[in-house]
């Protein structure tokens, strides 16, 4: 018998661990396709496919009562949030080593803290402040904004909005009662809502560029071949196993616990950059990282030593 059976959480680091580079790995693959297909088609599709496996999921997990949500306005609006993050971040991807793209991602706990403070009237003390302060003078040694164009790329804005709207997203998620379940379910409908709708925009932008965002953006649909359609279902399972086993380990373990782990992504994206493109990180790319990380890290642990104790 495995012995995270016994430890709850373990079990939970285990899943978190996993489902973080199970998406990791359709940020890959959907990156490796963004020359040969359209932003939005990979998102329809992905939702087309990755829907009837959560409502599956939600059948043999509490039934069908899930479905109903207890404030569907905030549902849809932190799906709304959630979609937005992930149109910049997507966009982002094709024009920026992936390395460097999941490290200036990975200011959105930093955001978290500020929004905290400005959505839910949180109290933040200053080492958490100073924390933040941190994080970002990190951020500004990796995107560099003063230095040669051929160091900043305006890609690097669109993972830093996409950073920014997911903070937004978790924040809300913060007053959702709803099951992971109920909220996985809204958050993919949203997707295949707002991606349908903004298909015909995108369909007749005219826009004469060669960069790798607005190519990714401004592709037409194409026919899919076999491996067309697995590469779709590939990143479709993989989107659906690892928001349940995103799901999944929340459950069996405290927010408080995991969310070092979270950072694992970082560690991914290092790996899978450097054995699928040869990838090397910038020596500022790494300082910004330590600064980045460092100080999310930090800001998990001062939550966690000003938490009030849970009694029983």
């Amino acid at each position: 018998m495995s012995p995270t059976s016994h430890n709850p959480a373990l079990r939970g680091i285990f899943l978190l661990l996993t489902a973080v580079l199970i998406l990791s790995i359709q940020d890959v693959i959907i990156k490796s396709m963004s020359s040969d297909f359209a932003l939005l088609q990979v998102l329809v599709i992905r939702c087309l496919i990755s829907l009837p496996l959560v409502l599956l999921y939600i059948r043999w997990n509490g039934g069908w009562a899930q479905l109903k949500p207890k404030n569907k306005k905030l549902q849809f609006w932190r799906g709304a949030w959630m979609f937005t993050a992930y149109i910049f971040f997507f966009l982002g991807l094709p024009a920026l080593p992936y390395n460097l793209v999941t490290v200036i991602f990975f200011v959105s706990p930093l955001f978290m803290t500020a929004l905290s403070v400005l959505l839910l009237g949180e109290t933040v003390g200053w080492r958490r402040w100073a924390a933040v302060f941190v994080g970002f003078i990190g951020l500004l040694i990796v995107i560099n904004p003063l230095g040669t164009q051929a160091t900043f790329n305006f890609a690097m804005i669109l993972i830093l909005v996409s950073a920014l709207c997911y903070a937004f997203s978790i924040t809300l998620n913060r007053k959702i009662e709803d099951s992971d379940a109920t909220t996985a379910f809204y958050t993919m409908l949203v997707y295949f809502i707002g991606g349908s709708a903004l298909t015909p925009f995108a369909a007749v932008l005219d826009i004469e560029s060669t960069h790798p965002s607005l190519v990714f953006l401004t592709n037409e649909w194409v026919s899919l071949s076999v491996a067309d359609g697995l590469l779709f279902v590939t990143i479709s399972l993989c989107w659906s196993i690892g928001m349940v086993l995103l799901s999944a380990a929340y459950r069996s373990t405290r927010v408080a616990i995991l969310a070092p782990f979270e950072y694992f992504a970082v560690l991914y994206g290092l790996a899978l950059g450097f054995l699928v493109w040869g990838e090397i990180p910038a020596p500022t790319t790494l300082i910004g990282l330590v600064l980045i990380v460092g100080s999310g890290l930090f800001i998990v642990y001062r939550e966690n030593q000003t938490a009030v104790p849970v009694t029983t």
